[in-house]
């Protein structure tokens, strides 16, 4: 089965169980490029991820690596968003291309979308 357009997920350190979202409904041209529109979490355990279980545990630790209050310094925020581009590029990696993965970067306050890791020669 050939997907017109690729499924949209989110990775974005919340304080929820899973940092992944999606959102619920599909806009005219496709999905919305407002994150605010990505409400629904999705566990990591989903079926359809089909996450093993160290990328699972990366992201888990990541998503909790986040302080409740947001970070105290610009160091410790650099690091996050530096370990949360990395592993969002490796889900990216994992789904393949019917999945458009994009990241929250808390620092610059943007979201974009990840391009797997090239596999190297």
């Amino acid at each position: 089965m050939t997907l017109e357009r690729p499924l949209h997920l989110l990775v974005r350190a919340l304080g929820e169980p899973s940092p992944l979202y999606e959102a619920y409904e599909p806009y005219e041209d496709g999905w919305s490029e407002d994150i605010e529109a990505y409400t629904g979490e999705v566990p990591l355990d989903a079926p359809q991820l089909g996450l093993p279980d160290d990328l699972a545990d990366v992201l888990r630790t990541w998503r909790l690596s986040r302080p409740p209050e947001g970070f105290g310094s610009r160091p410790a925020l650099r690091r996050h968003v530096t370990q949360g581009r990395a592993v969002a590029r490796r889900l990216a990696g994992h789904l393949g291309p019917s999945w458009a993965v994009r990241y929250r970067d808390e620092r610059h306050r943007t979201a974009n979308v990840q391009d797997p890791p090239r596999s190297r020669r």
